[in-house]
């Protein structure tokens, strides 16, 4: 009996044992269940945080993206400089190209005037003669090599088949040429170039009214870098009166208005673009006191870059612009994915000498005057 009572108190004991295990069991259960689930709604929050501060983000860069592109042109606080507060130069620093080619840049002062450092006798150098004075005042009476000179026909229209111009300056007429046609401006068309002694003397002595025409010796022509150009209407011909020359002097009234109009816009793109090309309008309307010339919308002189763009950045004729080079010894500039830099030497002449960079391309022309620019470039 007394086994029997043992037995049935180690059943008891060992039923309790296993609820009470059992019930820890559930405990434990239930407290890893809410430990589970605290840590589920933890990361669930931290999850949603996450992805609501990426969206910020996103939409923040967004807002800046469209800030930086539109601001500008809806509140005008950043808008590129115009033509009427451009600075001179040497009062703000060269900017990239914009826009518009050649408005946001400016000439600065030579900061690496000390790099022109290596010396080349005058006698030795080659000469380009790109940005010599040719005027009443300056004569010219070099010999052009003939290897320097091409006939412009086939390379742009001519009116004549012989007419000669300097191969570079061909090259940036063609160039020109090219970029008139493609802007539906007209057809240019090079109507004289290259002129000996004796053909100038011809013109001076048979032309009705010598204010338009040099005398031999004294012509831009001489040089075979001056070219008188037409740009004509769609069609047109120079004996249908579409040029922009005859369009913006006394003949204009007798043309039509249509083409009147074209002419005159063919006249203003060509004077605003030349320079691109190392072309410069060489008697501009408002410079006759200063190059004692008529306004001469049709002639054009290849002076190169950046020279053709100084004065077309300035309001300068080639006058003007050799004179502020003798004042300032030159200016350095970036255009067109180069720097450019002009060195302006006065005394080569007198000298002998030039000083030419280390390390950058160069060329050299003497200016007339007495003096030599070196450009040079990267």
């Amino acid at each position: 009996m007394q086994r029997a009572a043992n037995r049935q108190d180690i059943r008891q004991y060992a039923r309790q044992g296993y609820v009470g295990q059992r019930s820890n069991r559930r405990v434990r259960l239930r407290s890893t269940r809410r430990s589970s689930r605290r840590l589920w709604s933890r990361s669930r929050h931290q999850g949603a945080k996450l992805a609501v501060a990426l969206l910020l983000a996103v939409v923040l860069v967004v807002l800046v993206c469209l800030g930086w592109t539109y601001l500008p042109a809806v509140f005008g606080h950043w808008a590129a400089p115009t033509p009427a507060n451009m600075s001179a130069p040497g009062n703000e620093p060269g900017t990239e190209p914009g826009t518009e080619p050649g408005i946001e840049q400016s000439a600065q002062p030579l900061s690496n005037a000390q790099d022109f450092a290596t010396p080349l006798s005058v006698a030795e150098l080659n000469d380009t003669g790109f940005v010599q004075l040719v005027n009443q005042e300056h004569s010219f009476s070099a010999e052009l090599p003939q290897h320097v000179l091409q006939t412009a026909y086939p390379t742009v229209d001519a009116l004549s088949e012989d007419i000669l111009v300097h191969a570079t300056a061909l090259e940036a007429v063609a160039e020109l040429a090219a970029a008139a046609y493609q802007e539906q401006v007209g057809s240019l068309v090079v109507n004289s170039g290259y002129r000996s002694y004796s053909e100038q003397a011809q013109l001076y002595d048979e032309a009705p009214d010598k204010s338009y025409v040099q005398q031999a010796g004294f012509s831009e022509h001489h040089t075979g870098l001056a070219v008188d150009i037409e740009l004509l209407a769609t069609g047109g011909s120079p004996a249908a009166g579409d040029s922009f020359s005859q369009a913006l002097t006394d003949e204009a009234s007798s043309m039509e208005e249509a083409g009147e109009e074209q002419a005159r816009r063919a006249a203003e793109w060509t004077a605003e673009n030349a320079w691109e090309y190392g072309l410069l309008l060489r008697y501009p309307s408002d410079k006759q006191a200063v190059t004692q010339v008529p306004y001469e919308p049709w002639h054009f002189r290849y002076v190169g870059l950046p020279h053709a763009w100084y004065c077309w950045k300035y309001n300068l004729c080639l006058e003007e612009y050799l004179e502020s080079l003798q004042e300032s010894g030159g200016y350095q500039v970036t255009l067109q994915g180069r720097t450019w830099y002009v060195s302006y030497q006065a005394q080569a002449a007198q000298d002998g000498v030039v000083y030419i960079p280390e390390g950058l391309n160069y060329e050299v022309s003497a200016d007339g005057c007495g003096g030599y620019l070196v450009t040079a470039w990267n």
